[in-house]
């Protein structure tokens, strides 16, 4: 659990400005996702570790985060393209992002972000 926090809020209690909120902050949505995914994992390690915990609540709230990053990154994608290129990674975008979607729906948090990730991916491939 500990490892989880530190990935949250950052190393030193949140001093060392390397969390998934710091990251975040700056912009860096996708090394924010990438500390999500590294959150859940450490968060599904406690749940191993101590079969009476059930972190689901909190698994699916930072998942939905991810959810919810990435999807303002598809939004701001579909409003950016304008090449053939540009309509190829929206629409791999888009599946990635439904296939994620529909992974939350099945409790498969870590599996859910990562299809973010790569949804975030494609986005930022039209925006950038």
């Amino acid at each position: 659990m500990k490892d989880a926090l530190e990935e949250l809020v950052g190393k030193n209690g949140g001093k060392a400005n390397n969390g998934v909120l710091n990251k975040i902050g700056a912009g860096d949505i996708n090394a924010a996702v990438v500390k999500m995914i590294k959150v859940l994992r450490d968060l599904e390690d406690a749940e191993a570790a101590d079969p009476a915990l059930d972190l689901t609540a909190l698994k699916r709230t930072i998942a939905r985060a991810a959810e919810s990053l990435v999807a303002d990154a598809v939004t701001q994608a579909e409003a950016a393209a304008a090449t053939p290129q540009d309509y190829q990674n929206l629409a791999a975008a888009q599946a990635f992002l439904a296939d994620g979607q529909d992974l939350l729906g099945q409790y498969d948090f870590v599996s859910a972000v990562q299809r973010f990730q790569k949804a975030f991916q494609k986005a930022d491939a039209v925006i950038n």
